[in-house]
């Protein structure tokens, strides 16, 4: 073991040497990377030549009003849908005076970290395999819906997710109103109706039950299989905002990091396929546009934070975010690339906003 460890985290290691039946310094314990930042409450623990991730919940009391706390919340839901058969880790060892847990080791890739190195065409079987376990997922939490219910995130939800919405698109608005105006186009009535019929056709869409964590770091890609992690926090979401999310790798604290869109219509008809067997309120066609919708909305929100980060750099949270990001130019004209050629649906609102988008955009270029 390393002699500069934590007296908190030796405590752990050597609660794991006696679980094992030997001798704390046989454990090779090294911290998890994220891009080149280490997590402090992630370590790969290797035990006579095999792998384990340890991983310890520095939140300590339930959030709010609920009744656990983010440790027995992911004890629970990792067990519960590891008995669906669901590709989520399976925990060896856990302590609850410690908030720890160790899981079997799942792979040395996140979805995020190895979409930055690949081309999409290597990406595209390894996507639709992670798609298959979301779907694989999302049907389980369907089922075992009363299981879960007493550790569903406490939150009003008709009231937070209408917030939330309100929050995506009052960005999105502004920041068309932004690119219109830097491309010389000052005129707004036809951006007010275009984006009313996109905020009355989002709101339209329905919400599942699922991991509250979404994002590309979250699933792990392995040579024998995809597995989808952190599970500290379940409530209702959209599930295509979480499929965005989940697969658009945002290649943070990476050097030369950048978006990625893994979504393509490809990707898109192999979720949906799966998903109209258990979202009966869903066809085909709702989930291709209500994902081309999600996707939109996500980049608007991320052109919003990359120009309000450049126009108040020294304010706290945004230094944070350009250190983060790193080239905001680069990323910024990333973005509105992906805004522009991600056609996932057929819907004629989403396809007038790209438009706008690329007019915008040759127009900006032209001044």
């Amino acid at each position: 073991m390393p002699n500069f460890m934590m007296p908190e985290l030796l405590h752990i290691i050597w609660k794991i040497a006696k679980q094992f039946g030997m001798s704390p310094d046989r454990l090779c314990v090294t911290p998890i990377k994220h891009g080149g930042v280490e997590r402090n409450n992630l370590w790969r623990v290797i035990i006579d030549g095999q792998s384990y991730l340890l991983k310890q919940h520095f939140i300590t009391r339930p959030i709010g009003d609920s009744e656990f706390t983010p440790f027995e919340i992911e004890s629970f839901v990792l067990s519960t849908l590891r008995d669906a058969g669901c590709s989520v880790p399976k925990i060896v060892w856990q302590s609850e005076p410690d908030f720890c847990l160790l899981m079997e080791w799942c792979g040395e890739s996140t979805l995020d970290d190895v979409a930055q190195t690949a081309s999409l065409g290597l990406l595209k079987e390894t996507v639709i395999g992670a798609l298959g376990e979301y779907c694989h997922i999302e049907k389980s939490f369907a089922d075992r819906h009363t299981d879960f219910a007493p550790y569903v995130c406490p939150l009003d939800y008709s009231t937070h997710l209408r917030q939330a919405m309100d929050d995506m698109l009052d960005r999105g608005r502004k920041t068309m109103g932004y690119l219109a105006k830097s491309s010389g186009e000052t005129s707004a009535s036809e951006l007010d109706n275009l984006w009313s019929d996109f905020a009355q056709a989002i709101r339209r869409d329905s919400t599942t039950l699922g991991t509250l964590d979404f994002n590309a770091r979250n699933i792990v890609i392995d040579t024998v299989g995809i597995t989808y992690v952190d599970f500290g926090s379940i409530g209702w979401d959209w599930s295509e905002r979480r499929i965005v999310q989940f697969f658009n790798s945002l290649g943070a604290n990476r050097e030369g990091g950048n978006y990625l869109n893994l979504l393509n219509r490809d990707a898109i008809r192999a979720y949906a396929s799966q998903a109209i067997t258990y979202r009966s309120a869903s066809s085909e066609e709702d989930i291709f546009t209500q994902l081309d919708y999600h996707n939109i909305i996500f980049y608007f929100s991320i052109i919003h934070r990359l120009l309000e980060a450049v126009a108040r750099p020294t304010k706290e949270e945004n230094a944070a975010l350009l250190n983060v990001w790193g080239d905001t130019e680069a990323r910024l004209t990333r973005a509105l690339e992906i805004l522009v050629n991600s056609d996932l649906s057929d819907d004629s609102t989403a396809r007038q906003i790209r438009e706008c988008v690329r007019r915008f955009r040759e127009g900006a270029a032209t001044r």
